[in-house]
């Protein structure tokens, strides 16, 4: 399995019929492993990410990618920490894997391989990793070259939803919140929906972020977003 580094926007902008195909094909793939989410992120992650992707040799399209940025502090020109961290933290609320079934465990090992023999890091940090295959990846680090942690952290939690609305009112809420969001309802009748078009995207996304703020204040990542 062959790796190589993706560093540019553009080499990135030309995968992307390669990279969904690949994402289309993974049962683990989320929106935020995505084409089109991880094109947005990487205008404003510049210049520290890169893309390691994996092909089974120079002659065949990419079968796996994995999204990585570095970063670490400096003092006085002097580096004191090297880290190596997923692609699209903190943005996203999950990370992950991109690969096509058929290759994932030869591509992950390639994966790990890579980043223990051409990356230079003192600590990789898998936050928020949402993907059934972190195992497979973590059984390449072996100790006593390196050591695992595990840490407790807060995932950002999905349920699954009925096929109907009344359904879910009726079973997944509880009686207070089922009344409360009723009553919500009510009050909201008199507003009216409108859908997003190319001429106002601009207007409705400095509509919704001044609302957002207004609720929740200032927040250090609201530029990013």
């Amino acid at each position: 399995m062959q790796i190589r580094k993706i560093k540019t926007l553009d080499a990135f902008i030309a995968l992307r019929q390669n990279w969904e195909a690949v994402y289309a094909a993974d049962p683990h793939a989320h929106i935020f492993v995505s084409w089109l989410w991880l094109r947005g992120w990487f205008e404003i992650a510049a210049p520290r990410w890169f893309i390691l992707a994996a092909r089974p040799d120079a002659g065949s399209p990419d079968v796996a990618f994995l999204p990585l940025q570095r970063r670490g502090w400096r003092v006085g020109g002097a580096s004191l920490t090297r880290e190596l961290h997923l692609g699209g933290r903190p943005l996203a609320s999950y990370t992950g894997f991109v690969s096509m079934p058929a290759h994932e465990t030869e591509a992950l090992s390639a994966f790990a391989g890579y980043i223990q023999t051409q990356l230079k890091w003192d600590l990789f940090r898998l936050e928020h990793m949402l993907d059934a295959r972190l195992s497979i990846f973590l059984e390449r680090f072996p100790s006593p070259q390196f050591h695992v942690r595990q840490t407790p952290g807060m995932p950002a939690l999905q349920i699954s939803l009925p096929d109907r609305w009344e359904t879910y009112l009726k079973h997944t809420l509880g009686r207070g919140n089922r009344k409360g969001l009723r009553r919500a309802f009510r009050d909201t009748q008199h507003f009216r929906t409108t859908q997003v078009r190319p001429q106002s995207l601009q207007r409705d996304i400095r509509a919704l972020l001044t609302l957002w703020q207004q609720r929740w204040g200032f927040k250090p990542t609201a530029s990013l977003h």
